[in-house]
């Protein structure tokens, strides 16, 4: 849990805009809202930002699982807690589906009632995994997952991630509130806002939204 509040954020979003009054851009139709969109893309990039550790329950004859209410991104899952969830068993290891399709064709139709020994995760979809082999039972395995990030909604709220990353949360703002003008200018600044931002969270802009996307221009 961080220390910031929305209206330290807003304050410093608001000079570098140079709209202290927060008349061009509302804070709380406009920059709380970004504050939180800012919060949740973090999360994704490093779910150790605001990470959640507890039992998944299995659902029944489903290959693709989904992690709890409030889970927005796995980070690992790593032993079963068999059927009441204070059972510790074995660990489980993360595989590519593309080993597993090589490996061992037909996996997909292989079940258990005892334990899982595999989960197949991808980028591109965050809140699912696969576990293998499919549970023909409730199984609960342990893991350990990124949050979705309590919204700001009035100034007096703080951030719940790490103060640390107060720059990222102004960058990916500026950029927000940047992509909403028509300039040239104003976009010129939103993509530098957002390139900023991504170099502040350690990772490329490779497949990442642009502003004239944001926009619909492209």
């Amino acid at each position: 849990m961080g220390t910031i509040t929305g209206d330290d954020l807003s304050m410093d979003i608001g000079q570098i805009l140079t709209d202290e009054g927060h008349i061009n851009w509302d804070v709380s139709l406009d920059l709380f809202p970004a504050i939180t969109e800012a919060l949740r893309t973090i999360v994704l990039i490093r779910p150790d930002a605001n990470p959640a550790q507890g039992a998944i329950t299995l659902e029944v004859n489903k290959l693709l699982q989904s992690l709890p209410a409030g889970g927005i991104v796995l980070s690992d899952i790593f032993r079963n807690l068999g059927v009441s969830g204070a059972d510790a068993g074995p660990g489980i290891t993360r595989v590519e589906k593309s080993v597993m399709d090589q490996a061992l064709p037909g996996w997909q139709t292989h079940t258990t009632d005892a334990r899982i020994r595999n989960y197949m995760y991808t980028q591109e979809t965050p809140g699912l995994f696969i576990s293998y082999p499919i549970p023909t039972v409730a199984l609960k395995v342990e893991g350990i997952w990124g949050a979705d990030p309590t919204p700001i909604l009035v100034g007096t709220d703080v951030i719940c991630i790490n103060d640390t990353f107060g720059p990222a949360i102004k960058e990916w703002a500026l950029f927000r509130m940047q992509s909403m003008e028509v300039e040239a200018a104003s976009i010129s600044l939103a993509m530098a806002h957002q390139s900023h931002f991504y170099n502040l969270m350690g990772t490329k802009m490779k497949n990442q939204i642009t502003a004239l996307q944001m926009r619909g221009d492209v």
